[in-house]
């Protein structure tokens, strides 16, 4: 297993359980909406962007793409798909945070 393989498996069991997390969060909030559902859906959606926006996860991957060519397609494909994913957090964290509110206040009203 290379180092991308093992990337990907770390990123991937991380992202996992916060994105199954956050999708049931959001349905949460969808059909029974409440404070208590928003805050909760706020906190698991800003603890995914923390995921996705650590620093030396980024470098990693930008790290294994420049490789990529060396690697099976589905392994660079995956690469790209997080680094897409990682790319637009890369932001600071009160930045982060204030889009979160934002957005879980503007979903909640609609």
């Amino acid at each position: 297993m290379s180092d991308a393989d093992r990337l990907v498996e770390l990123l991937e069991g991380k992202l996992r359980p916060v994105e199954t997390a956050l999708a049931e969060a959001w349905w949460e909030t969808s059909t029974h909406a409440s404070p208590e559902s928003a805050a909760r859906r706020a906190e698991i959606e800003l603890e995914r962007r923390e995921l996705l926006a650590n620093a030396d996860a980024f470098a990693a991957i930008r790290a294994a793409r420049q490789q990529a060519e060396r690697f099976d397609p589905m392994l660079a494909r995956q690469l790209d798909v997080l680094h897409d994913e990682f790319a637009p957090h890369q932001v600071p964290a009160d930045l982060r945070k204030r889009l979160v509110e934002l957005e879980v206040a503007v979903e909640t009203t609609f």
